[in-house]
C-alpha cells in the first residue's frame, strides 16, 4: 500500500525516499553543494574593511540574455555578488553600507 510519501516521490521525480521514508532532494540535480553562510558573511567583512569612511558599494547581478526572440542564454551571476552574498538569482541587488547609521542598513539584498 502506497503512503502520503510515495505519492509526493511520485510527483517529484528529483525527490527519493531515504530508509526511514524521509523525502529527500536527489543532490544530482543541485546546481553545487551547499556553502556554509558563514564563508559569505566573512566576504563580506573582509571586502568591508578595505572600504574607504562613509562609501557605498553596490553590486548588481547578471540579467538573463536573449539570444533570439523566444529564448535566453542560460543565466550566470556575476562573480562579485555570488562571493559577498551566496546569491544566484537574476534581477538582485547588494548594498553594502558599512558606516550606515542604522545596522540594518549596513548590509542590504
Amino acid at each position: 500500500m502506497a503512503g502520503p510519501s510515495d505519492s509526493m516521490a511520485a510527483s517529484n521525480p528529483t525527490a527519493l525516499l531515504t530508509n526511514g521514508g524521509i523525502l529527500a532532494q536527489n543532490k544530482k540535480h543541485m546546481k553545487y553543494e551547499q556553502i556554509p553562510q558563514q564563508l559569505f558573511v566573512r566576504n563580506r567583512q573582509k571586502f568591508m574593511a578595505r572600504m574607504k569612511p562613509k562609501s557605498i558599494a553596490v553590486f548588481n547581478s547578471n540579467d538573463n540574455y536573449p539570444i533570439s526572440a523566444d529564448s535566453t542564454m542560460p543565466f550566470e551571476q556575476h562573480r562579485d555578488i555570488f562571493y559577498l552574498s551566496g546569491a544566484d538569482q537574476e534581477e538582485t541587488i547588494l548594498l553594502l553600507f558599512p558606516d550606515a547609521h542604522d545596522k540594518k542598513h549596513r548590509e542590504v539584498l
